[in-house]
């Protein structure tokens, strides 16, 4: 299982699981692209990893006159490679990992984690973890769970 979660926006953080090549629960890779124009570059960061589902942070319009829509477009590239390669697309809202649920930037820290300076990259993780716990991927996801438990 191949899973890529995303936190799209004007830098675009990244974090991939692969059941395959992950050891004890661990992400087995993360970044961020931008903060320039980066429609190819997640193109192909999709063609690479090939993930069997993408979870992607779902955009909410708040009518602010200072409102960056440059995340539409970058879901928009996620929807068309989802489309093209008949592969699930997870939407997760911000808050399920700012809301005070248990996925958080300490959460992150408390697994070691957490990447200093990556803040959009740390929110993919966190969408990830959140996807992979809350859908009960395999027993390798229980890992985050006990860590954060026993931290």
């Amino acid at each position: 299982m191949r899973v890529v979660a995303l936190d799209p926006g004007g830098t675009t953080g990244w974090a991939f699981w692969d059941s395959d090549r992950s050891t004890f629960g661990q992400i087995t890779e993360e970044g961020q692209l931008g903060p320039g124009s980066h429609h190819t570059e997640l193109w192909v960061l999709l063609r690479t990893f090939e993930p069997n589902v993408v979870v992607c942070e779902s955009f909410l319009y708040r009518q602010q006159a200072n409102a960056v829509l440059v995340s539409c477009e970058y879901i928009g590239v996620t929807e068309l490679f989802c489309q093209v390669k008949h592969t699930p697309l997870i939407y997760q809202t911000a808050s399920v990992i700012h809301g005070g649920g248990p996925w958080d930037d300490v959460a992150l820290k408390k697994l070691g984690l957490w990447t200093r300076g990556a803040r959009h990259a740390n929110d993919a993780k966190l969408h990830l973890i959140n996807y992979l716990a809350e859908n009960k991927r395999g027993p390798r996801q229980r890992v985050w769970y006990y860590r954060l438990r026993d931290a």
